[in-house]
């Protein structure tokens, strides 16, 4: 499974882990939305912190699946979850984040400091 996740004292912590480039295939966008509604819907959640690992954070969409029929939850269903949670969710962003990666997209506040 290319995302995972676990929790910690009340916070859930969701990892991408699609090599080379974590990709945004739809056993990503899958995971995340599945991860954002265990967060809506357990109340022993109170927060989200998303991270991927390897040298991207997200690599944009994944070109294997362009010529292939549309996938649910397509990119901006799983961004209107993200943006929809009443419950803070952290993006721990490293490396680089390419096309539609989660963190600039619509409700992303930056950090004071942060470089685009």
């Amino acid at each position: 499974m290319p995302v995972r996740w676990n929790h910690d004292d009340g916070v859930l912590i969701v990892t991408i882990e699609h090599p080379p480039v974590n990709a945004l295939s739809h056993a990503v966008r899958d995971g995340l939305s599945q991860a954002i509604s265990l967060l809506a819907n357990d109340d022993a959640l109170h927060a989200m912190l998303l991270c991927s690992t390897g040298p991207v954070f997200i690599g944009g969409a994944d070109i294997r699946e362009f010529n292939g029929p549309r996938q649910t939850p397509m990119l901006n269903e799983v961004c209107r979850q993200f943006d929809a949670s009443d419950k803070p969710i952290v993006v721990a962003m490293h490396g680089v984040a390419l096309g539609g990666g989660p963190g600039g997209g619509p409700g992303h506040a930056p950090a004071p400091g942060e470089r685009r």
